[in-house]
C-alpha cells in the first residue's frame, strides 16, 4: 500500500508582516497534509499558528515559498480563480 499523497503542501513558505527584512512571521515552513488527515496546529502564543492556517486558506499572501493544491501552485492565483 503506497503513502497517502499530499493533497494540500506548503513548500519553503516564507511571510512577514511589514516592511522589514528581518521581521518573518513564519520563514522557510514546509508541510504536507494528505487528503482525508486530521491535523492539529499547536505551539505557544504568538509562534505563527494563525498566519500559517491563513497562508494556506490563501487568506494572505506569500512573501516567498508555494502553496500548493494536487500538486497545483494555487498562491498565485487571483481571488477570482
Amino acid at each position: 500500500m503506497s503513502p497517502p499523497t499530499a493533497r494540500l503542501a506548503a513548500r519553503e513558505v516564507a511571510f512577514r508582516y511589514g516592511r522589514r527584512q528581518d521581521d518573518f512571521a513564519v520563514a522557510d515552513w514546509s508541510a504536507q497534509f494528505p487528503g482525508g488527515a486530521v491535523t492539529a496546529v499547536t505551539g505557544p502564543s504568538g509562534s505563527g499558528k494563525s498566519t500559517r492556517l491563513y497562508l494556506l486558506a490563501l487568506m494572505l499572501r506569500l512573501t516567498a515559498g508555494a502553496i500548493e493544491l494536487d500538486g497545483n501552485r494555487v498562491d498565485s492565483l487571483s481571488d477570482a480563480a
